[in-house]
């Protein structure tokens, strides 16, 4: 077969071991919905593995430190204490179910932005990690 891959490489993106039909990393990190078609694909797939190259994992890098870069800098710390005051106010004023809902979809999508710039730091730092001592190494073969 023309694509059987030989060897095996590490993601650049996620770190996991993939198949290297014709040199590059196999299709992966996808789901398949409905019995069919792929939903979803890592970053990773159809570039070089780690192991040979790592100008994709500097660049995810990089990526990810810009978007904490202005996740700081748009100083989004408003909603913790809002939450003291509407917390008492919503308890206070039963017919407010409109300000309510408003005020927790606020909270909900301030809570879910602070924790996507977690998962971003906790990238960073394990992609410094990655590519601190890093050098070419030979691949994997396929067992």
């Amino acid at each position: 077969m023309k694509n059987k891959a030989t060897h095996i490489g590490t993601c650049q993106i996620c770190a996991h071991v993939q198949m290297l039909p014709n040199g590059t990393l196999a299709n992966h990190g996808y789901n398949v919905e409905y019995g069919f078609g792929h939903v979803g694909t890592c970053r990773g797939s159809g570039h070089l593995p780690f192991e040979i190259d790592n100008k994709l994992a500097i660049s995810s890098k990089e990526s990810a430190e810009r978007a904490i870069a202005e996740y700081e800098a748009t100083n989004d710390t408003a909603p913790v204490a809002a939450d003291i005051k509407f917390t008492w106010w919503i308890k206070s004023d039963r017919n407010c179910c409109e300000q309510e809902l408003e005020y927790r979809k606020a909270v909900k999508a301030y809570r879910s932005r602070v924790s996507l710039n977690q998962s971003r730091m906790q990238f960073v730092a394990w992609q410094k990690a990655r590519l601190e001592n890093w050098s070419v190494k030979p691949l994997q073969t396929r067992r």
